[in-house]
C-alpha cells in the first residue's frame, strides 16, 4: 500500500510539472515578443527573416550583454522594416531570426 501511495504521489507530481510548461509567456521587448529557440502557441505567418551570422559576428561583448546588444539591434531593424510585426523567433543554432505577425 505504502508503494501504490509513493506511486500515485510521483505521477501527480510528475503530470503537474509537464503541464506547467504549456502555458508560458514571452518576453516582450520594445512591442515584439521575442522566441529565442522556441515557438508560440498561438497560430502565425512568418512575414520576413533574416540571417544573424554576418551582420552581428562584430558585435563586442560576453554572455549576456552581446545577447542584449543583438537583440536589440534586431529589434531595432524589425521595427523598421516590418511596423506591423508581433514577434520574432530567433534559432541561436541555425543563426536566423523570423518576424512573425500573429493571426
Amino acid at each position: 500500500m505504502k508503494y501504490l501511495l509513493i506511486v500515485v504521489v510521483l505521477f501527480l507530481v510528475a503530470f503537474k510539472v509537464v503541464s506547467s510548461h504549456e502555458n508560458c509567456r514571452a518576453a516582450k521587448y520594445k512591442g515584439l515578443y521575442v522566441f529565442c529557440d522556441s515557438q508560440p502557441l498561438d497560430s502565425y505567418q512568418v512575414i520576413g527573416s533574416d540571417e544573424l551570422k554576418n551582420r552581428y559576428f562584430r558585435k563586442q561583448g560576453n554572455g549576456k550583454a552581446l545577447y542584449n546588444a543583438i537583440r536589440n539591434d534586431l529589434i531595432d531593424k524589425v521595427r523598421v522594416d516590418y511596423p506591423d510585426a508581433d514577434g520574432i523567433l530567433i534559432d541561436a543554432t541555425e543563426m536566423t531570426c523570423d518576424v512573425i505577425k500573429f493571426r
